[in-house]
């Protein structure tokens, strides 16, 4: 089939998902406000207002702290990896390629990790099927690593930051998460501010809660709603 025909599909399934979220947040808006004005005794101006604050509220706080957070993690992870590149930097074997390479590997073997770990539970031990599995895929991936190394001639330094999935690759890859954990809590930032915001269930569980309305509308008088 055409590129142009799964575009089409995909452009469809895009706009039937933003109008499934503008309903339903039609309808707990709807449902809110309704309760507010015949419970709490509030004008319906007053109540959209409250309703209006509180989900911004709740957005601009998520926000913040995962702004928060990015902003201490990444000057922390940024001088550890300066600090690791620095063996690199003396070690004339070490190159961009040969790095690539290495975290490709046990960027692989944490794949092979996420797929086993889809048949566990929670909270339980992990099975001794499984711990083999993990412990051969870990030994494989090391051992390729190893050889890589080995043939490449790299020194004692750099040899101890890249042998092992917890070493350099782990910290190079916990700052792409952080970067692109970042750009993901401003998309999801700006969608919740927006009219047809997909509410998360924490909203959902007070704004459908009418015993829990009165905090939303006291939250909105304290913001300035009125009317």
């Amino acid at each position: 089939m055409s590129v142009r025909y799964y575009c089409g599909l995909f452009l469809c399934f895009f706009l039937c998902c933003g109008v499934v979220h503008a309903s339903e947040n039609e309808e707990l808006k709807k449902g809110f406000i309704e309760n507010c004005v015949a419970k709490l005794n509030a004008s319906e101006i007053l109540c959209s207002c409250s309703y209006d604050n509180y989900v911004a509220k709740e957005a601009d706080a998520a926000f913040s702290y995962a702004k928060r957070t990015y902003d201490i993690k990444k000057p922390q992870v940024e001088r550890v990896l300066k600090n690791q590149e620095k063996y690199f930097e003396q070690d004339e074997t070490v190159d961009n390629d040969l790095v690539s390479t290495v975290c490709g590997i046990y960027e692989d073997l944490q794949d092979y990790y996420d797929l086993l770990s889809k048949d566990s539970v929670p909270g339980q031990k992990m099975s001794k099927e499984m711990a083999q599995k993990t412990k051969l895929a870990t030994d494989k991936a090391r051992g390729e690593v190893h050889n890589l190394l080995h043939a490449k001639g790299v020194g004692s330094g750099s040899y101890g930051l890249l042998s092992t999935e917890h070493g350099y690759c782990r910290v190079k890859k916990e700052l792409k998460d952080l970067e692109m954990g970042y750009q993901e809590a401003i998309k999801v930032h700006e969608a919740a501010t927006s009219p047809d915001a997909a509410l998360n269930d924490r909203k959902i569980m007070i704004l459908s809660d009418p015993q829990r309305h009165g905090r939303v509308l006291d939250e909105g008088k304290r913001a300035g709603c009125g009317g």
